[in-house]
């Protein structure tokens, strides 16, 4: 079998796409620990921290693409994906740079909040080449400091990211267009009969708002598909955190990298989710 995981900062945050498998007493991730669960030939990480939704969507897709290319079809391959957060869009316009060093890249905003400060946002940019590689083992995004970006382009970025949250911003709006996206996911592996598996990195807690607002958006698609996890259920970030020893800005350690692993591990056994789709 040969894994792809598209996921997040709890996915071992910035993959390197075609990594080694190595000892499962030696990996710390739960990448690495469910490869060797599955006897993997070949894992593909292609994991970045607060990766937006629609990154991940281009990712999957561009991947799915080149493996078919080099190997004819999809029967040895199992997809992952770890969705960041459905409010985590990732829709904004390329930044420009001056330096000579990323004339081959396409520059990319990616805005955050963080839990203590959620209605404050942040952007930390990233580079993705031109004509990406998906089967090689090298990481297909790299950090950019903000200090490379032109000023003007930067500034240009700012004032959208800030009209969009004070006058375009909804959530329920946000909500319906994740549940759009996360279906075309779908409709897009099924009909190319790719095995695959979903759930959500970040649910802001078991009791939390936004989880039954998810569950009330998503239900009809969720009852069609048991090759999503509910968020309700399970989240990585937060059953890894439950089962962690001591968390890294709330991550999971690697008790809770195995717990997820174990959580995943079974929950592809009950729903026979390892046959073909």
């Amino acid at each position: 079998m040969d894994l792809f995981v598209n996921g997040t900062s709890v996915a071992t945050g910035w993959g390197t796409g075609s990594e080694k498998i190595s000892d499962p007493l030696v990996s710390k991730s739960w990448p690495h620990i469910l490869a060797n669960k599955l006897h993997c030939n070949t894992l593909w990480n292609h994991s970045l921290p607060s990766k937006p939704m629609s990154f991940t969507i281009a990712d999957t897709m561009g991947f799915c693409e080149q493996y078919y290319e080099r190997y004819g079809n999809y029967d040895n391959l199992f997809v992952v994906i770890e969705w960041l957060m459905p409010h985590a869009h990732g829709k904004w316009s390329p930044v420009y740079t001056n330096s000579v060093a990323y004339q081959d890249q396409i520059v990319l905003p990616v805005v955050v909040s963080q839990p203590e400060t959620p209605t404050v946002y942040e952007t930390m940019y990233v580079c993705k080449p031109r004509n990406v590689d998906y089967l090689a083992n090298k990481p297909i995004y790299d950090h950019v400091s903000w200090k490379h970006i032109a000023e003007s382009s930067r500034q240009t970025h700012e004032q959208e990211r800030e009209h969009y949250y004070t006058t375009l911003y909804s959530l329920s709006r946000r909500l319906i267009e994740s549940r759009q996206e996360v279906s075309m996911m779908q409709s897009w592996l099924q009909q190319r009969q790719i095995s695959y598996l979903m759930f959500w990195a970040f649910g802001c807690g078991a009791g939390s708002s936004i989880r039954r607002l998810v569950t009330k958006t998503m239900s009809d698609i969720l009852e069609q598909d048991s090759r999503f996890i509910p968020i309700g259920d399970f989240t990585s970030m937060s059953y890894g955190a439950e089962h962690s020893l001591e968390t890294c800005r709330g991550h999971p350690d690697i008790h809770g990298q195995n717990a997820i692993t174990e959580y995943l591990w079974q929950y592809m056994l009950k729903n026979q989710l390892l046959k073909s789709s």
